[in-house]
């Protein structure tokens, strides 16, 4: 038999355990230098945990990032926030049908070591 566990937390307090990756401190949806289409979305994720802490700026971190249904990601990037000293993912993704939901997903990796949890969001149909 398999046994697993785990804990969801659910945008409450911080909590007194933190992973011993990085986990997702602010997520913001905008159209940041350029004008973006009607059926483009952009969204920059902040992630910090100790995962990230080690890493030198000028480390080779990429975003993954997926949109299984309704979405193609147009671009995506991954840079050191010098200021907060957070990692940052960028994405933008174009949403395919405008009377459909788009599910993203996305996390942070080095080489072959994932680095972050998985930050989930909808973009709703319009």
């Amino acid at each position: 038999p398999l046994e697993f566990s785990y804990r969801l937390h659910w945008q409450g307090a911080r909590i007194a355990e933190q992973p011993p990756g990085a986990s997702v401190t602010q997520s913001r949806v905008g159209r940041g230098y350029r004008e973006l289409a009607d059926d483009e979305h952009q969204f920059m994720v902040d992630f910090m945990g100790p995962s990230l802490a080690a890493l030198p700026p000028s480390a080779p971190v990429k975003a993954v990032v997926s949109a299984p249904a309704n979405g193609e990601i147009v671009e995506t990037n991954a840079y050191h926030v010098e200021a907060t000293g957070a990692w940052r993912m960028m994405v933008l993704v174009k949403q395919l049908d405008a009377a459909q939901p788009v599910e993203l997903r996305g996390y942070l990796q080095n080489g072959a070591d994932v680095l972050t949890e998985t930050w989930s969001n909808l973009v709703p149909p319009r």
